[in-house]
């Protein structure tokens, strides 16, 4: 059984043991910014979410022609569309 009673040794584990330390806070700042990230993505796609669906209710009215003045089969993206 071999115990320490050098000095220098426990000034090294003890370095040791501060750079892990340092090391686990650094990855738990690390966890929480990711955590705060992941929170603000996913508030950005529900409201993408609602947006995209807003859009695809428009588009449904527009092709089943209830759009407002848009006559049947015409497309505003197309070329010289006289709508």
């Amino acid at each position: 059984m071999h115990t320490h009673t050098n000095r220098s040794d426990d000034s090294l584990e003890d370095g040791d043991y501060i750079k892990v330390r340092d090391y686990i806070n650094s990855l738990e700042a690390n966890l929480v910014e990711a955590h705060r990230q992941a929170a603000r993505l996913i508030k950005k796609e529900t409201e993408l979410n609602g947006a995209l669906e807003e859009f695809g209710h428009a588009a449904e009215q527009l092709v089943r022609g209830k759009g407002r003045g848009v006559r049947r089969g015409c497309s505003a993206v197309e070329k010289g569309c006289s709508c």
